[in-house]
């Protein structure tokens, strides 16, 4: 079984982004392409973030580091970036690794986007 190269497809629902991932996320230029995608929100004021992993078999240790440098990137501004659609061996993952508590999972993204609608979500000036 051959795995796709990973993709990202970017959509906004009530003025929060949803990045959904698909594929393989394993190799460095993926990684790198998913950091370049945060730097373009960033750059253009977005700071309400949701990475949907609801089409992601598996990815390599190297995402973590480039979550974790992302939603450093959106705390600087106030904002968030928020995990949606973990499967059960990737929510593992995050446990084993201690990095669960980190960050706010959420089954859907629908209840990741809804969560931030009782936040105080301070744009960039």
């Amino acid at each position: 079984m051959q795995m796709k190269p990973m993709t990202i497809d970017e959509t906004t629902h009530d003025g929060v982004t949803v990045l959904t991932l698909q594929g393989m996320l394993m190799y460095r230029p993926d990684l790198s392409s998913f950091y370049q995608r945060i730097q373009r929100l960033r750059a253009s004021d977005v700071n309400r973030v949701v990475v949907d992993f609801s089409r992601v078999k598996i990815f390599s240790a190297g995402l973590l580091g480039w979550l974790i440098q992302s939603q450093a990137v959106f705390h600087q501004t106030g904002g968030d970036l928020l995990l949606a659609g973990l499967s059960k061996q990737s929510n593992r993952i995050l446990k084993l690794t201690k990095l669960f508590d980190r960050f706010q999972t959420f089954r859907t993204t629908e209840k990741a986007i809804n969560s931030f609608g009782g936040r105080s979500i301070s744009q960039a000036a």
